[in-house]
């Protein structure tokens, strides 16, 4: 099993077939395409996508869900591609896909949650791509409440 040096983890081992593929990136960070999962029982609903080549890049996530639970997210034709889904083929978040706000924490103000910008990832194939919503309702520092690692 391959394992990997982290920052803030240590040593993170994990089947090959759980890496997470953003085959073209992250905004900022195009040439970071493989991330694992990592998930901790003090810090649910928290998710860690840890660069498999990068110990020091770390996000911070966690499902739309809880934070928007009326959350649809709007993919063009090019990020269904990417995800491998059919064009006309309406995702569904929960089952098929996950979606991920990233987490935001400042010195001077309470963590936010990013729902203009949501991490998708194809649970079966673990294809991921990000997704910049046009929806106005959705925030770019959206409030986080009660959610902290002990």
């Amino acid at each position: 099993m391959p394992a990997i040096q982290t920052a803030y983890f240590e040593e993170v081992t994990f089947p090959e077939t759980s890496v997470i593929r953003f085959e073209r990136g992250l905004p900022g960070f195009e040439h970071e395409t493989e991330f694992v999962s990592i998930s901790r029982e003090d810090c649910e609903p928290l998710i860690f996508l840890q660069s498999v080549k990068t110990p020091k890049l770390c996000f911070v996530t966690m499902p739309v869900q809880p934070l928007c639970p009326d959350y649809r997210v709007d993919m063009q034709s090019d990020e269904l591609e990417a995800l491998g889904l059919a064009e006309g083929q309406p995702p569904s978040i929960g089952s098929e896909l996950a979606c991920l706000a990233i987490i935001s924490v400042t010195e001077d103000g309470p963590p936010t949650a990013n729902l203009m910008a949501p991490l998708v990832i194809h649970v079966s194939t673990s294809r991921a791509v990000q997704v910049i919503q046009s929806n106005p309702a959705y925030e770019l520092r959206h409030p986080v409440g009660g959610v902290a690692c002990s």
